[in-house]
C-alpha cells in the first residue's frame, strides 16, 4: 500500500472540569520524514502524559514528523485561583522600610507600586483529573486514526495516478522503440552508401569522416536505453506492490534515474 506522508486533522472536545467547561481544541499535522518525530505543543497540565501522546500517535502514524497542537478555551481554565505570596510581599516591604530610613526619603507606598514588583502573586497551575485526561487522550487517539485514513486515501490517489502515468510512458516507449527502429534503418541505408564511397577513396582525410560516421550511427541507436528505462518502469510497478512501507526514497532514486 502507498501512503502519503502529509496530511492534517483536527477536532474539538468539550471538558467539564471542577465546573468549568472548557473546550479543548487539538490538531494535528504531519509532514515528510523517514522516521517518526514529535513536536507537541501542549498545556503544561499534560506534559507528563507526552510519553503516553507519542506511544498513541505511533500506533497509528508509524513515520512521519507530527506537529500536535493544543489550546484551551478559556486560556485560565486549568488555573487555580490566584493567591498574594505573603513572605514576598513582607520582604519587599521591610526592604522598602530599610530604604527610607537608611537614606531618609519620604512617602507611602501604594497598592498599585507593590502589584507591579516581581513574584508578588502565584498562580498554581491545576492537575487535571483521570477523565478529563482519558477523554483528551482519547481524542488524540481518534485524530490520529482520521488522519491515517486521510494518509491511506490520498495514498490510493497517488498510486492509481502513478499506475495511469506507468501505463502512458509503456505506451510512449513502445511507440518510441517503434520509430527508432524505422529512423535507425534509414540512417544506417545512407551511412552505408557514404561509406562505400569513403573505402574507395584511400585518402587519409577521409578516415576521420569514416570515424564520424561509426560514431553517429552509434548514437542514433538507442535500443540500449529503451531497453534501460523499460525495466526502470518495471522496478516502478515491483515497488509499487510491495508490502515494505518504506516507498518513497526508492521511487524517488528510480525516477531520477
Amino acid at each position: 500500500m502507498l501512503l502519503s506522508m502529509t496530511g492534517f486533522a483536527s477536532t474539538e472536545l468539550n471538558i467539564n472540569f471542577e465546573n468549568i467547561k472548557a473546550i479543548v481544541s487539538i490538531s494535528l499535522k504531519s509532514v515528510n520524514s523517514r522516521f517518526f518525530e514529535l513536536n507537541a505543543k501542549i498545556p503544561p497540565q499534560l506534559n507528563h502524559l507526552e510519553t503516553t501522546i507519542s506511544q498513541i500517535l505511533k500506533t497509528n502514524l508509524s513515520r512521519g514528523r507530527l506537529y500536535l497542537t493544543m489550546s484551551v478555551e478559556p486560556h485560565d481554565a486549568f488555573k487555580s485561583e490566584v493567591n498574594a505570596c505573603l513572605p514576598v510581599i513582607k520582604k519587599y516591604l521591610s526592604a522598602i522600610d530599610v530604604i527610607k530610613k537608611e537614606f531618609k526619603i519620604k512617602g507611602d507606598i501604594c497598592i498599585s507600586d507593590l502589584i507591579d514588583m516581581p513574584n508578588v502573586f502565584i498562580i498554581e497551575e491545576k492537575n487535571l483529573d483521570s477523565g478529563s485526561e482519558k477523554q483528551i487522550l482519547a481524542g488524540i487517539k481518534a485524530l490520529s486514526e482520521t488522519l491515517s485514513k486521510l494518509q491511506k486515501d490520498e495514498g490510493k490517489a497517488i498510486l492509481a495516478d502513478v499506475k495511469n502515468g506507468i501505463k502512458t510512458l509503456e505506451k510512449e516507449i513502445s511507440y518510441i522503440k517503434k520509430q527508432a527502429k524505422i529512423n535507425t534503418e534509414a540512417h544506417k541505408s545512407s551511412f552505408d552508401k557514404e561509406l562505400l564511397d569513403i573505402e574507395s577513396n584511400n585518402l587519409k582525410i577521409n578516415e576521420a569522416k569514416q570515424a564520424m560516421l561509426y560514431e553517429l550511427l552509434d548514437k542514433i541507436d538507442i535500443q540500449e536505453e529503451v531497453v534501460l528505462f523499460k525495466s526502470y518502469l518495471e522496478q516502478l510497478k515491483t515497488f509499487l506492490t510491495d508490502k515494505n512501507k518504506e516507498k518513497g526514497k526508492r521511487l524517488s532514486f528510480t525516477l531520477q534515474e
